[in-house]
């Protein structure tokens, strides 16, 4: 099997292939991975943007994707369950987006006397500001999407492609994790 490879990089003097590899499927992954990068901080500008628009509050992407955690994951979430939600080991970073979006009165803090968690959940402006952000979304997002049909028939097949890249992703991270901190000769690739 043979791969379109073409991608060219114009480096002034000299326009060449650029992909960091003379290997098609590295080549393959390579393009995978900056179009994911692109899209992901299209992704961030388009959740910064939007939730500015709504919230009248300029807020990092980070503080959005918490509180909009904090909302679907229904109760009180703790820490914890936030960091896994989003799929993320910086609870420091998390903890600080969460003081943050209680100065803002975006959510409040609960304490769960039994466990001695803290626990949190969307107040009322919270929930305004997300609703408004879910209806915006909608319409300016979503709307353009089901226009083009093939876009919301592949969704769930991308979806579940992007989970096992992920899934891929962190089995060999870990397995780099190892080679760092044990050293080269005690991990195998």
């Amino acid at each position: 099997m043979t791969y379109d490879l073409t991608m060219t990089v114009d480096r002034g003097d000299r326009v060449e292939d650029d992909f960091m590899t003379a290997d098609e499927a590295a080549g393959l992954i390579t393009r995978l991975e900056l179009a994911i990068n692109r899209v992901s901080q299209s992704l961030e500008r388009w959740t910064v943007e939007l939730h500015h628009m709504v919230g009248n509050r300029a807020m990092g992407v980070n503080d959005v994707n918490v509180l909009h955690a904090v909302r679907m994951l229904s109760g009180a979430p703790d820490i914890g369950a936030l960091a896994r939600f989003l799929n993320r080991f910086d609870h420091a970073n998390i903890q600080y987006s969460l003081k943050k979006l209680e100065e803002y009165e975006f959510i409040e803090r609960i304490s769960d006397k039994p466990s001695r968690k803290t626990l949190y959940r969307t107040t009322a402006e919270g929930l305004t500001v997300s609703d408004r952000f879910s209806h915006f979304r909608r319409h300016i997002l979503v709307s353009e999407l089901e226009k083009q049909e093939e876009w919301i028939t592949c969704i769930p097949e991308i979806s579940k492609k992007l989970d096992d890249l992920r899934v891929v992703l962190e089995q060999k991270t870990q397995l780099i994790v190892d080679r760092n901190v044990l050293g080269d000769d005690q991990v195998k690739v």
